[in-house]
């Protein structure tokens, strides 16, 4: 098992990693703000490191890399890989994947996370008992209420529609609120018996579109994935057998607040025990 005596500086670990995967939201960005350096750090490792980014965001890779490159991160839609580009190949082939030949998805969502569906030849449906797809990708406003969707589930259920998980984020902590994302619903869904596919982290899809744009060429002991979420970061990485490292910003910051780095590293060491999770690394911000 390994040991957690103090963070360590990810300067300190890079050199045994060729390539390096980098979550954006609690890791990169916190509240849509970089946190201090970050752009100079990751922008100068890619000078020497293969760098790419995995989040959970139920959007397109493009989304994605366009904002990180607003910010002043290098990045392209080659390295960057979201649940949504991953739904998306989901429902391109639903036959396969999902066991359904004439897809009819219905959204539930914000209208501006339907560019997850941009460009796809799928049929939607504004009515749910149509629908033998529901595509989550929540949330939908500030204010929602955690039974909200109870009704449409109902209905998606006795249809025996695949409820597809574009984020499987249960929390996202914003502006001093909990949002409850994708993730969150969807169990929801599950408890209801509903059948749930989930498309990002931890599950292996995400990860395994990585490893197959790297083909053989880098050995999975030479990659190292940085998050700051135990049950989606961490869990995934280890489950496809890279190394990981939680980094005390985001999620990981919340959990363990504490007034001291000791006392932090206590904290976080009962949560690996409790959850039965164990990232190789615990390292400073980025």
């Amino acid at each position: 098992m390994y040991e957690y005596e103090t963070p360590i500086n990810l300067s300190d670990i890079v050199k045994n990693y060729e390539v390096i995967l980098f979550d954006i939201y609690g890791v990169l960005l916190e509240n849509n703000i970089p946190y201090t350096k970050t752009i100079e750090v990751v922008n100068n490792l890619s000078k020497s490191t293969k760098i790419c980014f995995v989040s959970n965001t139920p959007q397109p890779v493009e989304h994605s890399s366009n904002r990180l490159n607003i910010y002043g991160i290098n990045a392209t839609p080659q390295n960057v890989y979201t649940s949504g580009e991953i739904a998306r190949e989901i429902l391109k082939n639903s036959s396969k994947n999902l066991n359904i030949d004439n897809p009819i998805v219905f959204h539930l969502g914000p209208d501006f996370k339907k560019t997850v569906l941009e460009d796809l030849p799928i049929k939607t449906t504004e009515k749910i008992h149509d629908a033998n797809i529901l595509l989550l990708t929540a949330f939908e406003d500030y204010e929602e209420k955690l039974d909200q969707y109870n009704s449409i589930f109902q209905t998606a259920i006795a249809n025996k529609a695949v409820c597809l998980c574009a984020n499987p984020d249960v929390i996202n902590p914003f502006e001093n609120k909990n949002r409850y994302c994708a993730g969150y619903f969807s169990a929801i869904y599950k408890s209801m018996g509903g059948k749930v596919v989930y498309s990002g982290k931890p599950h292996s899809e995400i990860f395994q579109a990585v490893l197959n744009t790297l083909a053989l060429n880098v050995k999975k002991e030479k990659i190292l994935m940085i998050g700051d979420t135990l049950e989606t970061d961490i869990l995934g990485a280890n489950n496809i057998g890279i190394d990981s490292a939680l980094v005390l910003t985001g999620n990981a910051f919340r959990i363990a607040k504490a007034s001291n780095v000791h006392d932090q590293i206590n904290i976080l060491k009962n949560a690996f025990k409790l959850k039965n999770i164990y990232p190789k690394y615990i390292i400073n911000i980025i």
